[in-house]
């Protein structure tokens, strides 16, 4: 409790503020945190809540398994942080093909119960991460022009657009938090925002989903563990 205490103390003193509205611990990427260890962090926030240094609790991993056990045990929680991009699926969705079942499940994935329908049903806020495959998605094999450092040709541009328009016209999804280097990607990505509820045309789609999926068959061994949320 103390460590966590001076870490928020440390946050505030670097941001030049009083409070933080969303305080937002990183918990193991395995799922490897015990309940003891969580229920440790949410004392810590009670008293920092009563304090008043801290409005609000969120908490990130990536072990969905893990997210989803936190959520049903503690309900303290209105925020989590996860990764997610136009090729997961939500499980329980309209089947297509490759859309069955969970055929890599990953940390022991429970294949009924889908994490978007958890957090509604909880009223907790999402922010997804990683929605360009950690700049893979623009990458031909070993080559590509990520990161963007001026305008980007039109087709990484249309790529990043209707990326993030498929993941955020997912009723569950907050926000998600793209890497963005230049005014022109903000303004591309802010874009996006606006059409999302316009949906993709057919050939939008169809192009999209092309590209997706040979970028994700190429993923490079560091980011194979993306994988775990296709289906989710």
């Amino acid at each position: 409790m103390k460590d966590q205490t001076r870490n928020v103390e440390e946050c505030l003193r670097l941001l030049k503020t009083e409070y933080i509205d969303l305080w937002r611990p990183q918990a193991k990427t395995d799922g490897g945190n015990t309940d003891a260890e969580v229920e440790a962090l949410v004392q810590t926030f009670d008293k920092l809540r009563k304090e008043g240094t801290v409005h609000h609790l969120g908490i990130s991993s990536h072990a969905r398994p893990w997210l989803e056990h936190v959520l049903q045990t503690f309900p303290a929680f209105e925020l989590v942080l996860f990764p997610c991009s136009a090729k997961t699926r939500e499980k329980d969705a309209q089947p297509a093909p490759g859309n069955v079942e969970e055929v890599n499940p990953g940390h022991g994935a429970d294949q009924t119960q889908s994490i978007f329908k958890t957090v509604l049903e909880k009223d907790v806020g999402v922010v997804t991460i990683k929605p360009f495959f950690g700049g893979n998605l623009f990458a031909e094999g070993s080559k590509g022009t990520f990161p963007v450092t001026g305008m980007g040709t039109q087709g990484e541009n249309d790529l990043a657009r209707l990326t993030l328009q498929c993941i955020l016209s997912n009723k569950a999804i907050t926000a998600t938090i793209p890497g963005l280097s230049t005014v022109h990607e903000v303004e591309n990505a802010a874009n996006a925002s606006y059409t999302r509820l316009l949906g993709l045309t057919p050939a939008e789609k169809e192009w999209l989903e092309d590209v997706t999926h040979r970028r994700w068959a190429a993923l490079p061994p560091e980011y194979a563990w993306l994988r775990d949320w296709e289906l989710v």
